[in-house]
């Protein structure tokens, strides 16, 4: 009872100091601004496209799978705007051109709303970059790893509020309605951003004399784009396997309970991860996800589903912080909002790729199998990269000084 006294104050007591920092307080809540309604857009597109155009759930699928595409494409494109012209000049064409095209997007048929998302998705506000090289550049180094936990808490928020917002509006009121405001409260999050100029960590000198690409994208960088990919990737089982096992059980109602526990057990992770001593390799926290993501399988009933979905949630935040925290590592700080725009699109990529074959996978063999292919691909994906880093790390080391 004391350890467990002494944890929750060692919590407590590391997190209040962080939020005592303006910086901190003031980025954690535009993040959620910006997140939410990035959350709920994708469930009010679906149930615009099913009930108001009329048209079958493939067809809202693609709609979400070219949105999705053309933010991963410009995620790195945007990130390099902010390392190169600073955030002002970056984010105000992000705020014009989304402004635009999402104030058409609910009023035009199927197609020309695929362009419009599609452009709005491609020049999207780079809320994440922004929020965590400001959140890094906030606080000592030796704090990076907590403000960094504090970012992922933030979005398990956002990712747990979104599609409430999202299917509360567009049930609620004209599905055209619910996307436009969705929307605005989007780029009002941006405007704030650009209103408020937070100090991203660079310099003029940092921008002018900024490094080509080939100069710092190294094998380190890549392990960690390959573990978000992968991370996501194993994430995708909990929302389709989860669905689908609640469904055979005879209890699909229970399926927003279920996965906000998840979700809970994430954010009590990241907060774990957040007063850690020692840094956590990112490839380490994925092996966990995908050791603790295959005993879901082994669920008869709801009860069990939900114990062992939180235990495998707990590992969900830290992994997704520690690839921040070793991408800040790996990258120099004038290519910083890059690195983050490129971590945004394997997030992405991995949820584009998760979401097919863990479908496929429930579809031919049942939802067990979803939890099995996702698991054991986050384990070999983590071993192959912890192989990797260990023969690099034998050759540095028997190079001659």
């Amino acid at each position: 009872m004391t350890a467990h006294k002494c944890f929750h104050e060692q919590v407590a007591a590391t997190y209040a100091q962080m939020l005592k920092l303006p910086a901190v307080r003031r980025m954690l809540a535009l993040s959620l601004l910006g997140r939410i309604p990035m959350a709920a857009v994708s469930v009010v597109l679906v149930v615009h496209v099913t009930q108001h155009l009329g048209h079958n759930y493939a067809m809202a699928g693609v709609l979400v799978a070219a949105e999705t595409t053309a933010a991963a494409v410009g995620s790195p494109w945007r990130g390099r705007r902010l390392d190169q012209v600073g955030l002002r000049a970056s984010v105000l064409p992000s705020i014009v051109v989304m402004g635009i095209a999402w104030s058409i997007a609910p009023w035009v048929s199927y197609w020309p709303l695929v362009i419009c998302a599609s452009i709005g998705a491609l020049m999207m506000i780079p809320t994440y970059s922004v929020v965590r090289q400001v959140l890094i550049d906030a606080v000592p180094e030796r704090d990076r790893k907590g403000v960094l936990a504090l970012d992922s808490i933030a979005t398990e928020i956002a990712f747990m509020a979104g599609p409430i917002l999202g299917i509360w509006l567009a049930t609620s009121i004209d599905t055209r309605v619910a996307l436009l405001a969705v929307q605005a409260l989007f780029v009002a999050g941006g405007l704030l951003l650009w209103i408020d100029n937070p100090p991203l960590g660079q310099t003029d000198h940092d921008r002018v004399n900024r490094q080509p690409l080939r100069t710092w994208v190294s094998p380190a960088f890549v392990g960690v784009l390959i573990v978000c990919f992968a991370a996501v990737f194993v994430l995708m089982a909990g929302d389709i396997a989860t669905i689908s096992a609640l469904r055979e059980m005879g209890h699909p109602k229970l399926a927003g309970l279920i996965l906000a526990s998840w979700a809970f057990g994430s954010m009590i992770g990241a907060a774990a991860y957040g007063i850690a001593h020692r840094p956590i390799p990112s490839y380490w926290l994925l092996l966990g996800l995908g050791l603790t993501t295959i005993p879901v399988a082994m669920a008869t009933n709801p009860a069990q589903l939900t114990i062992l979905l939180f235990v495998s949630g707990f590992m969900c935040g830290p992994t997704i912080s520690a690839t921040i925290e070793d991408l800040s590592h790996v990258v120099p700080l004038a290519v910083r909002g890059e690195a983050m725009g490129w971590h945004g699109s394997a997030l992405m990529v991995g949820a584009a790729a998760g979401g097919p074959v863990i479908g496929l996978a429930v579809d031919h063999s049942g939802w067990a199998s979803g939890f099995l292919v996702a698991g054991l691909g986050g384990v070999i994906i983590a071993l192959a990269v912890l192989i990797l880093s260990n023969l690099r790390r034998r050759a540095r080391n028997s190079m001659p000084a």
